[in-house]
């Protein structure tokens, strides 16, 4: 377990009773992570897993604001993986705000589609600043 790894673990056991208006976005984060450490080790079956499960995480402060960190997606696009994401983006409806998901989530879905990659824009950014997980050319 690497570092990271093990901060988002803590991160998820500590937000259930210190700060439960974050255990979203915990958990949101933790399969997001464990999605991207799959792909690094070419394992898409469990990178699609994770993120579908990422797509049901509880309500929280950031993801339900400022949406979803898309690294994940992106990279399964890239894998060919459009049908994984689809369901994601339609799972991102329990926890995403109204205005704000039909912006995004509208062109994203119009995009991919259309066999086009969707400009994620800062949604590839959104707690993820280490350079070695952030997607520096997201868009």
């Amino acid at each position: 377990m690497d570092d990271l790894s093990f901060l988002l673990d803590q991160w998820v056991t500590l937000s259930i009773d210190e700060y439960p208006g974050h255990y979203g976005d915990a958990v949101y984060f933790r399969h997001t992570y464990n999605g991207l450490l799959a792909l690094d080790n070419e394992d898409i079956q469990l990178a699609k897993r994770e993120l579908l499960m990422a797509g049901k995480s509880p309500k929280a402060g950031v993801i339900s604001s400022f949406g979803p960190n898309m690294s994940l997606a992106k990279r399964l696009l890239e894998a060919g993986e459009q049908e994984t994401v689809l369901r994601f983006l339609k799972h991102c409806k329990g926890f995403w705000f109204f205005p704000f998901r039909l912006f995004f989530a509208k062109n994203w879905k119009r995009d991919i589609l259309a066999g086009k990659m969707p400009n994620f824009k800062a949604h590839c950014e959104i707690f993820m600043e280490r350079p070695a997980v952030a997607d520096k050319d997201c868009t």
